[in-house]
């Protein structure tokens, strides 16, 4: 909403009754300002203990309170109607600002964060009242000038950031995000400067300049409205429904009202009826921000809308600050190419830090699937793949390949007597003996199965590949790791096969010659090596 300019609607009513009334207002107003000193610092839990019944009246009674005490000063009328004025206008937004606030603390931890952008969008709004106060109460009133324009221009900065910023992204991310809203504002804000400066004072209605100045207040109302809109279609969370639908019906409710002031109403008298347009969208906020509470969706995955709005969601930003920054080169070169540019490097930088942060949770998953929990070793499917890409290597170039099948002997009886428990720590007490002896990066380490272990071994012929199977087992037989065994130790048996150059495209016979060679290593006696013949 822009500054006003109207008459000065000065009263003729100025007995005493009156002027103690005023003296009333005033002290509400400082009282008012504590409660929003005051509120951050409230116990969370006490603002939680609310009940519901407390909030619902809370959320009615304010704002009737509000509304009741402007219309009743404006129909009495008062001395100095314009700080009556500015008073009024900057205490509904500043308990719509509360109420937010207080929502946001009763919101479940990490999902306040609309209401308390929502909160701050109004603490700037009544800012800019208490600004104009100021600026009346001193003698130097100009209520076109840039300052309380750059708080009404602020007030979208946090809103712009919740829409376009989804709460799942990296931080990082998010942190980008919030410097392109807050370069968006202050692009907006330097366009409207160059719209107002130049203006003759009073700014009235249909004067040169005044239908921009109007316009591009109507387009950022409109903007968070539409986002706002959209991004209630596509939530499927109770907490994200609830607040974007809040914010939708707040921000076509202020769009409307605001372009009606903007556009017809700039003229008219301080402390008139009129000012109750705006004043009943804060109060209108107010009785929401308290009774709305919508249910999820119910839906089992989110809909095909919901995914592109959350694709789309951050190009919201940088594409709002090129469409303004290119409006503003012809009024100011400069300032105009820089919004280009900051745009650009801003989102590419946002780009790179999701991209690096896909790898990185790409190649987390890749580790999972590929990867047993428990040992840390390979697992099944990764030895597979494993042994394919080895094989078809072998294949080509008529290279030794090898495979070590190892088991743990009397396995069984240990869980049975030990525990589970006892067992998961053997096997990866076990994995870490068989790990160390892989010293070369092409040999690939697996558990193949229960208490059975898989090693590949490119590139050897049969004497290191038993050499290695060897050390393996007295690596495990020295760690002297207590067992029921009739050992009293942990033992491994070893099954090993070798072949050159493979010419079959099925590794099922390497595989099935190293189990072949595994159980005549377990008939043998256990605790030894077997080469498959």
């Amino acid at each position: 909403m822009a500054p006003r300019n109207r008459g000065s609607g000065a009263s003729a009513f100025h007995v005493g009754p009156l002027r103690v009334f005023e003296g009333i207002l005033k002290l509400g107003a400082v009282v008012t300002s504590v409660m929003l000193v005051g509120v951050p610092y409230l116990e969370a839990s006490r603002i939680a203990a609310w009940s519901a019944k407390r909030l619902f009246w809370a959320s009615l009674l304010v704002p009737l309170v509000l509304l009741v005490s402007q219309i009743g000063v404006y129909a009495v009328g008062v001395s100095r109607a314009d700080l009556v004025s500015f008073a009024f206008n900057g205490a509904a937004p500043l308990a719509a600002a509360i109420a937010c606030f207080m929502r946001g603390m009763r919101s479940p931890p990490g999902a306040g964060e609309g209401w308390f952008a929502l909160s701050l969008s109004l603490a700037l709004w009544a800012g800019a009242m208490a600004v104009l106060l100021l600026a009346a109460f001193s003698g130097h009133f100009d209520p076109d000038s840039l300052p309380p324009l750059l708080l009404f221009v602020l007030y979208g900065v946090p809103l712009t950031f919740v829409l376009a910023s989804q709460r799942s992204e990296i931080w990082p991310a998010r942190v980008v995000d919030g410097l392109i809203a807050l370069t968006l504002g202050v692009t907006f804000y330097i366009f409207l400067s160059t719209i107002v400066a130049p203006l003759t004072r009073p700014i009235t209605p249909g004067a040169e300049g005044h239908l921009t100045l109007a316009t591009m207040f109507d387009v950022q109302n409109a903007y968070i409205a539409v986002f706002a809109a959209i991004r209630y279609f596509s939530s499927y969370s109770a907490r994200d429904r609830s607040f974007f639908s809040v914010l939708a019906v707040f921000g076509v409710g202020y769009g409307i009202c605001a372009g009606i002031w903007n556009h017809f109403l700039l003229m008219t008298p301080f402390a008139s009826m009129q000012e109750l347009l705006v004043t009943i969208c804060f109060l209108l906020l107010i009785v929401l921000t308290g009774i709305v509470h919508l249910p999820a969706r119910a839906a089992a995955r989110p809909s095909g809308f919901a995914r592109i709005v959350r694709a789309g969601s951050p190009l919201m930003l940088p594409l709002t600050q090129i469409t303004l920054s290119i409006a503003l080169v012809p009024r100011h070169l400069v300032a105009g190419i820089a919004g280009l540019v900051a745009a650009l490097v801003l989102y590419g930088v946002r780009n790179i830090l999701v991209q690096v942060r896909n790898v990185e949770e790409q190649e987390r998953l890749q580790g999972l699937s590929s990867t047993d929990a428990l040992t840390g070793l390979g697992n099944r499917r990764m030895f597979d793949e494993a042994l394919r890409r080895e094989w078809d290597r072998a294949r080509r170039s008529g290279d030794g390949l090898a495979l070590m099948m190892i088991d743990i002997d009397h396995f069984k009886t240990l869980n049975d007597v030990m525990g589970h428990p006892a067992g998961d720590a053997r096997l990866r007490d076990v994995a870490q003996a068989i790990r160390g002896r892989a010293r070369r990066a092409a040999e690939v380490a697996a558990r193949y199965g229960g208490e059975e272990f898989a090693v590949i071994l490119p590139g050897v012929d049969p004497e290191r590949a038993l050499a290695q199977a060897e050390e393996t087992r007295l690596a495990v037989e020295e760690m002297a790791l207590q067992s029921p065994a009739p050992l009293g130790r942990i033992t491994v048996s070893i099954g090993v096969a070798h072949i050159f150059g493979p010419h079959d495209a099925d590794t099922a016979a390497l595989t099935a010659a190293a189990d072949a060679a595994l159980y005549r290593a377990k008939h043998a006696g256990r605790n030894c090596v077997m080469l498959h013949a």
